[in-house]
């Protein structure tokens, strides 16, 4: 079997700043000088324990996965190259 190199990051969250939090983890994404095939990060990371949804909900294609899909090709994650062969 082939190893599965995973990386869990952890940060304190910005409550309901998105922008801010996901420059937060762009940086410490950025830092990874190991080859990495999966970023694990914390639940609600983009937003903090918020309850309003209502406010902070984006499209099933909006500009959260677009930068979890960014980061995960700059990376050269093993998910994006196995489904961007």
């Amino acid at each position: 079997m082939e190893n599965l190199n995973i990386a869990l990051l952890q940060a304190d969250l910005a409550w309901e700043n998105i922008k801010k939090n996901l420059k937060q983890f762009e940086e410490k994404i950025e830092a990874v000088n190991a080859e990495v095939d999966l970023f694990i990060l914390p639940e609600m990371f983009s937003t903090g324990f918020s309850m309003n949804a209502e406010k902070l909900a984006e499209s099933k294609n909006g500009p959260t996965l677009k930068w979890m899909q960014r980061m995960a090709n700059e990376k050269k994650c093993r998910c994006y190259r196995e489904c961007h062969r």
